[in-house]
């Protein structure tokens, strides 16, 4: 069992199960854990999508980039498979046609 890590807030008295999609807004300081000890941690926690919104390669200030990810399952070990990558502003084109 993966423990909280450090930096994740502890007052939530819901279960993980009670989420069905968690999103990080990536900063300089909270790469890392955003790619690695966070996700490990929602996945064991069994929330079925992780988004991650990260800057662009050329840091454009009106956009981003939303790695999309689903929670598997394989051998009894939960992780998240990223699905597909898009740019925000194609997701938000995405969810005003629906």
């Amino acid at each position: 069992m993966i423990s909280r890590p450090a930096y994740v807030a502890d007052y939530s008295y819901l279960p993980g199960s009670a989420f069905q999609l968690v999103i990080e807004i990536v900063s300089d300081e909270t790469a890392k854990g955003d790619y690695g000890d966070k996700a490990r941690w929602y996945a064991e926690c069994g929330i079925p999508e992780y988004w991650i919104v990260d800057r662009t390669l050329d840091r454009a200030p009106r956009d981003g980039l939303v790695h999309l990810h689903r929670l598997r399952v394989s051998g009894g070990v939960a992780a998240y498979e990223r699905e597909r990558t898009v740019r925000v502003a194609e997701l938000e084109a995405e969810y005003r046609a629906r």
